[in-house]
């Protein structure tokens, strides 16, 4: 467990930052930096990170892997 100085610290450095992009029909939500591998006190981060994401009744959702991290994508439906 982490304590609240070294989150705060990973929160500031934007280890959690989310990129958005818009590809055609789709919009794609990313965390690039928790793919970068860091230590703290000599051991690997191990992250998990939970998002709650808000769409329209009408939306369908298609979770993508890759490389072991998960994405979303969210396409709109007539």
């Amino acid at each position: 467990r982490l304590n609240s100085t070294v989150l705060k610290s990973l929160v500031a450095a934007g280890r959690y930052n989310i990129t958005v992009a818009y590809e055609a029909d789709k919009v794609l939500l990313s965390t690039p930096a928790l793919a970068k591998d860091i230590k703290v006190r000599g051991q690997e981060l191990k992250d998990e990170v939970i998002f709650t994401i808000y769409v329209p009744q009408y939306t369908i959702i298609n979770e993508v892997g890759k490389d072991g991290m998960s994405s979303a994508e969210a396409k709109g439906v007539n």
